[in-house]
C-alpha cells in the first residue's frame, strides 16, 4: 500500500509560483501571488488525492488479481483495472482544463475587457464606495484623503494588512479599503488629579473621585461654577475637555469616636503657617486632638481651635518649634501631658476658664512661655507641674 505521510507538494509549488508569475511590483506582486498560488495550492492538493485514490486502490485490486488467479478470471481483473487507468486518466485532464482558466482574476473586480482593471476604494465612513477603472500597465490615481469624524485617516490597504503604493502598477483589479485611527482626545482635570488624561470616540470613560493631598473630593462639573456635574464621558464625544473637581480643604485625617464625635489623628499638611480648626465634619462635632497628632509641624507659626475642641491628648503640638500664636477656643477642658512639649517659639498664651485638666509637663521645654490662666485659682484637677516651671498669672479676685 503506498504511503502519503508527510508529503508536502504545495510548499515547493508556491514557491514556483512565486518565482514565474510574481516579478513585477511590490503591490502587484503581492495581490497576483495571492490570487495565483491559491488556484495552484487547489489544483495540487485535488491532483495528488486522486493520485493516492489511484495507488491506494491498486493494492486492492492486486488483492483481487492473486484471488482471480486461482479462479481463473483473468479477462475479468483486466477489465477493472484499465477502467481504472482510464478514470484516472480522465479526472486529470479535468482538473488540468480547470487550472488553467482565469488565471489572475480577483472574482470582486472583474474588468470591463482584457485591457482594464477595475479598482474599488472603500471609505468605511458612509460615503459610498468609489469604483476607477485603468488600463493595464496603468497605476492608480489614488483619491483625495476623506474624513471621519473622530477619527485620522492613514492610507489605502490593501485587504487590512498592506498599505498601497501608488506608485506601484497592478496586475489584476483590486479593492482598496480607508484605514481609520481614533484621534486621542485631552482631558485637563482642575482642582485635582483624574483618571486616564485622554480618551476617544469609540469607548466610555468614567470619571472616578479625584485626588488632591489634603483636599477632600465632592465630584467633577463641567464649569467652573460647579454647577453641572459630570460623572463619564460617553461613547462618541470628540474634542478636548477640562473638567472641574469641587475639593474642600480637609488636612487632618479623622477618626470616628464611640460618642459620634471625630478625632483628629494626623495633621497632614506639613507645608501650612497657619490652621483653623473647624467645628465639624460631615455634620458631626470634632471634639478631640489626638496623639502626636502635629507632631513635628515646623512650619507652623498660629494655630486657632475651634470652640468644640474639649481635649489636647499626649504630645498633640508637641515640637511647633515655630509656633507664635495658640489660640484655645472657649471649649477646652482637658490638655494633657506634653501637648506643647519644646514649642519654643512661644512667648505667651492664654488658658481659658473652661479648663478642668492640666497633666504634668504639658508646656515642657517652652522656654520663653508666659502662661495667662483665665482664672483666679488653679483647679483641683491641674497636676502639680502642669506648668513645667513656666511662669503663669491668674487674674485678681475681685473680692
Amino acid at each position: 500500500m503506498v504511503e502519503m505521510i508527510g508529503f508536502e507538494p504545495t510548499a515547493s509549488w508556491s514557491q514556483t509560483m512565486r518565482a514565474t508569475n510574481c516579478a513585477t511590483s511590490r503591490n502587484a506582486s503581492f495581490v497576483q501571488c495571492h490570487t495565483i498560488i491559491a488556484k495552484r495550492k487547489w489544483f495540487v492538493n485535488t491532483f495528488f488525492i486522486f493520485v493516492y485514490y489511484f495507488f491506494a486502490n491498486t493494492e486492492h485490486v492486486l488483492k483481487k488479481k492473486n484471488k482471480c488467479a486461482k479462479m481463473n478470471c483473468k479477462n475479468k481483473w483486466s477489465r477493472k483495472m484499465n477502467f481504472k487507468i482510464y478514470t484516472l486518466f480522465c479526472v486529470a485532464v479535468v482538473v488540468l482544463m480547470l487550472a488553467s482558466c482565469g488565471g489572475n482574476q480577483d472574482p470582486g473586480n472583474t474588468p470591463l475587457d482584457e485591457n482594464t482593471l477595475t479598482i474599488t476604494f472603500e471609505y468605511k465612513n458612509g460615503t459610498p464606495d468609489l469604483v476607477q477603472t485603468i488600463e493595464k500597465g496603468g497605476v492608480i490615481t489614488e483619491p483625495a484623503s476623506p474624513e471621519k469624524h473622530g477619527y485620522t485617516f492613514e492610507g489605502w490597504y490593501y485587504e487590512e494588512r498592506m498599505k498601497w503604493n501608488f506608485e506601484d502598477a497592478p496586475m489584476i483589479g483590486v479593492t482598496l479599503s480607508a484605514k481609520w485611527r481614533p484621534i486621542e482626545y485631552q482631558i485637563e482635570y482642575v482642582n485635582a488629579e483624574g483618571p486616564r488624561a485622554y480618551y476617544t470616540i469609540e469607548e466610555e470613560l468614567d470619571l472616578t473621585e479625584g485626588t488632591r493631598a489634603c483636599y477632600e473630593f465632592f465630584g467633577w462639573f463641567e464649569d467652573p461654577e460647579l454647577t453641572k456635574p459630570i460623572t463619564k464621558i460617553e461613547v462618541g464625544t470628540v474634542g478636548n475637555k477640562k473638567v472641574y473637581a469641587k475639593v474642600v480643604y480637609q488636612p487632618f485625617n479623622l477618626e470616628l469616636q464611640e460618642d459620634d464625635t471625630y478625632k483628629i489623628t494626623r495633621f497632614n499638611d506639613t507645608g501650612a503657617t497657619k490652621i483653623t480648626i473647624s467645628n465639624e465634619y460631615k455634620g458631626k462635632k470634632i471634639t478631640v486632638v489626638g496623639r502626636n497628632a502635629f507632631y513635628d509641624c515646623t512650619s507652623l507659626k498660629s494655630v486657632t481651635l475651634s470652640d468644640e475642641i474639649t481635649t489636647l491628648e499626649y504630645g498633640a503640638f508637641g515640637r511647633c518649634n515655630k509656633v507664635e500664636s495658640f489660640n484655645l477656643g472657649n471649649g477646652l477642658k482637658q490638655i494633657c501631658e506634653k501637648a506643647f512639649y519644646y514649642c519654643a517659639g512661644m512667648t505667651e498664651i492664654d488658658i481659658p476658664s473652661t479648663v478642668e485638666y492640666i497633666e504634668k509637663d504639658a508646656f515642657k521645654n517652652c522656654n520663653f512661655l508666659t502662661i495667662n490662666c483665665q482664672i483666679s485659682e488653679i483647679p483641683s484637677g491641674w497636676e502639680y507641674g502642669w506648668n513645667a516651671e513656666r511662669p503663669y498669672n491668674l487674674l485678681e479676685n475681685e473680692d
